[in-house]
């Protein structure tokens, strides 16, 4: 909640875990995909103040934000992440 005060103009806010980096898109969709619900992680609010200049509701203070939660869920037990980079290849 705090971003959407923070500028009129965020519509969208996803909040990860301290293990995601947050400048790599990558990253970022990765958590969302593997760790969303979206009948439980996902929060739309209505009718809050907006921008003017949003394409979406032209002319008009009003619109719609999006929350989504992709942190883990502290009741399933996630497998630790591995890349390739973990894996040398010997020759």
């Amino acid at each position: 909640m705090a971003a959407f005060t923070a500028s009129e103009l965020i519509k969208h806010v996803i909040v990860v875990d301290k293990d995601i980096d947050v400048y790599d898109e990558k990253e970022v969709l990765w958590a969302v995909a593997t760790r969303v619900d979206a009948a439980t992680d996902i929060a739309v609010i209505n009718h809050v103040k907006g921008s003017r200049l949003d394409p979406v509701h032209p002319g008009k203070d009003w619109g719609s934000k999006l929350i989504i939660d992709a942190c883990r869920n502290e009741d399933i037990k996630f497998p630790n992440r591995i890349s390739t980079a973990d894996y040398t290849r010997e020759g």
